[in-house]
Order: C-alpha cells, then structure tokens, then sequence
C-alpha cells in the first residue's frame, strides 16, 4: 500500500484513497494529488465530496427542482421564467419559481439553486 502513495502518479493516489477510505495521508501527498489533476472541480471528486453543480442561467427555463427542506407543503418547483436585465450587457441575476402544489410564484437569484443543501435538481 506504502508503494503506490509514493507513486507520482495521481490516478494511483486517487485509486488508493478509494480503496483505502481510512488510511491516514499526510497534507502534502493529498495536495499533490489535488494539482496533478487537471479538470476543474476533479479535486472534489478525487476525495468523495459532491461536485459543485454548474449551471447555465439561459437553460434553467422549465427545469424542475424539489426543494431540500419543504414548507407549506411545497416541495416541487419549476423554473417558470428567466428575468432578463434591461441591458443586453448585463448578466442574467434572477429567476422565476412557481410551486406545483400551490401555484405560488417567487423570485430568487438563480444562483442559489447551485446550493445543494436547499435545492436537488429534478423531482425527488
């Protein structure tokens, strides 16, 4: 097991740390690991975090989302409308929800669907 954390190689540290789950690693060996690989956000991945959800604010029209913790009973929303700003320029800050249950129509910035302690994409 010592052999393949020497390795310079991070698929090899990667697969260690998934077969070895409890193995004690020092802060450098897992840093190497973190910046040998290349694709954002992979760091997460490599030690079993959840990736960061990365979203497109243009293609969150009609997209269904069920919230975390449901109040009044509303637990399923969908994107019912994308606010565009008054200048073309400007990026898109907010978004259109309205509960399936109740009909209820809110506003949030659509950023916060990114939070997966609040929000789950799709139904659940």
């Amino acid at each position: 097991m010592l052999d393949i954390f020497k390795a310079n190689d991070h698929v090899k540290v990667i697969c260690a740390l998934y077969y070895a789950p409890n193995y004690s690693l020092s802060r450098t060996m897992m840093s190497k690991a973190v910046k040998s690989s290349s694709a954002p956000g992979s760091e997460s991945q490599a030690f079993g975090l959840p990736p960061a959800r990365r979203l497109n604010p243009k293609k969150l029209l009609l997209s269904k989302w069920t919230a975390a913790t449901p109040h009044d009973k509303e637990k399923h929303f969908i994107v019912t409308g994308v606010i565009q700003p008054e200048s073309p320029a400007t990026r898109i800050e907010s978004i259109e929800l309205e509960s399936v249950y109740s009909r209820r129509l809110f506003s949030l910035p659509w950023r916060d669907l990114t939070d997966g302690q609040q929000w789950l994409q799709g139904w659940q």
